[in-house]
């Protein structure tokens, strides 16, 4: 890619379930590959607690388990300065809902 092309923007998720000392870390090609992680793992999370096929949540459900975990936290590259730059949980919650946004407009 070149660097006046849009860039993928790699991205990790850090997340922490609870005040435990142990995290786990997924990356993704972009940024909206990982709000699609993001929402996988809340909806295995629902999934674990429920015999039902088909599962249904709110955003304010999604945005209580973000709240609820120890800590998450995004790593977004940056193709102008070589880095990774650190996003906190409000950052995540306001992708999540843009990225839930887009995929209800294009279902429509």
């Amino acid at each position: 890619m070149s660097r006046g092309s849009a860039p993928e923007k790699h991205t990790i998720i850090l997340y922490q379930l609870n005040n435990v000392r142990s995290r786990t870390y997924f990356d993704y090609p972009n940024i909206s590959a990982s709000m699609d992680g993001i929402c996988q793992l809340f909806e295995a999370k629902l999934k674990q607690n429920s015999n039902q096929k088909n599962i249904t949540y709110s955003v304010n459900d999604l945005y209580s388990w973000v709240d609820s975990l120890g800590d998450i936290t995004a790593l977004v590259y940056d193709a102008d300065t070589y880095q990774y730059s650190p996003k906190d949980k409000e950052w995540v919650k306001r992708r999540l809902f843009e990225h839930l946004k887009r995929q209800v407009s294009a279902s429509n």
